[in-house]
């Protein structure tokens, strides 16, 4: 709605050669968290690309911001393998050390004249996204992970259609546990949260389904199984989360991240190591899903989600807002600082929620509650 005024007072205007030109005269990189949900980012480009926003904005990836911006470094080809943060694995001495260059890259937007980040991504990405507001930087936050653990807002964009993903395997296993009389274990992902196994469990209607907020016991999964074949039914399926703990309270690592820090997995091989040694009735298999969660065709609700919240994010923008996150809330969509959305921390499994009271009333064994 400003085109025409804009740019019939600015476009040739020497003050704006240097930098990237839109309808609202701002330079937004939009930063694409690539390793947190499906596969959106395409339909997220698009979505940004509205009427307002819709001439010379850059899309920027995550090595591209990275190695650019945060470290002064060529844009590279390649997508995937950085998470935006606030610090970087600097070698000292041969040793890796976590070190801040955040000013690093607080500089370098400036100098490319960068007004606004528009970062998508988890609790995590958007810890990153309020400490460079704090340091001056303009940014939108929009919650964008498999996880659906970000404060504030009831999803985050990705999280429906890795449920969906995890639906179908769950559906699928019951299939093949049917056909060959056995209790079938799905590894999910979730982080610490519980909410990709619990919902995909309910839906695929599994029999036991363990989340990282409630404690179990090998005797209460067993003690299922056998309710399950006293009852003359020959097959079980398994949901759990891989964020859950060992009956010693061990969380369970696959490897490391380009960080250091340890990748969570492994938790089904060991819940079926010990089931197998205790209980016999059942042959049992693990199957973990992997990085096929992340993929796959978004569904219906988060691209209307999608579409939402990007709408928001840009009405922020034309309203000069900055320093928020949008969400969903009860239905409508919501702007939230970006200071309240960190402070609130990762958001969790509700025990005394709907998901939970449905989940037991269905039969499931969920864990000692």
């Amino acid at each position: 709605k400003y085109s025409k005024y804009y740019k019939k007072k600015y476009l040739n205007n020497k003050k704006f050669e240097s930098v990237w030109f839109t309808k609202l005269l701002l330079s937004i990189i939009i930063v694409l968290v690539c390793l947190i949900a499906t596969n959106f980012n395409g339909d997220l480009r698009e979505i940004f690309k509205s009427e307002v926003l819709e001439e010379n904005m850059n899309f920027g990836d995550l090595n591209s911001f990275y190695n650019k911006m945060m470290l002064g470094k060529e844009e590279t080809k390649d997508v995937a393998q950085v998470i935006i943060d606030d610090t970087d694995m600097i070698e000292e001495n041969g040793v890796k050390v976590k070190k801040d260059v955040s000013y690093v890259g607080v500089e370098n937007l400036k100098k490319a004249g960068v007004d606004v980040l528009v970062v998508l991504g988890g609790d995590g990405t958007l810890t990153s996204a309020r400490d460079f507001s704090r340091k001056g930087v303009k940014v939108i936050g929009v919650p964008k992970t498999m996880d659906n653990d970000t404060p504030l807002t009831q999803y985050s964009v990705g999280f429906d259609s890795a449920c969906d993903v995890c639906m179908d395997a769950v559906d699928s296993l019951n299939n093949t546990a049917r056909s060959h009389h056995r209790a079938l274990i799905l590894e999910v992902m979730g982080r610490y949260a519980g909410h990709l196994a619990m919902h995909s469990a309910i839906a695929g209607f599994a029999d036991v389904c363990l989340v990282p907020e409630i404690p179990y016991t090998i005797e209460g999964i067993v003690a299922k199984l056998k309710e399950i074949k006293a009852s003359g039914r020959t097959h079980a399926v398994i949901v759990v989360s891989e964020g859950i703990k060992t009956e010693t309270g061990e969380l369970l690592t696959s490897a490391k991240n380009m960080v250091g820090e340890g990748v969570l997995g492994g938790i089904g091989d060991y819940l079926n190591e010990k089931i197998k040694s205790v209980y016999k009735e059942f042959q049992t298999r693990v199957t973990r899903l992997g990085h096929i969660q992340r993929a796959g065709a978004p569904t219906f609700f988060d691209r209307i989600l999608a579409s939402m919240l990007a709408t928001k994010a840009v009405e922020l923008l034309d309203e000069g807002q900055t320093g928020l996150m949008v969400g969903l809330s009860n239905g409508k969509v919501e702007a939230y600082p970006l200071e309240d959305v960190v402070s609130c921390g990762s958001t969790i499994l509700d025990l005394n929620g709907d998901y939970i009271r449905t989940a037991k009333s269905l039969g499931m064994y969920i864990g000692e509650i």
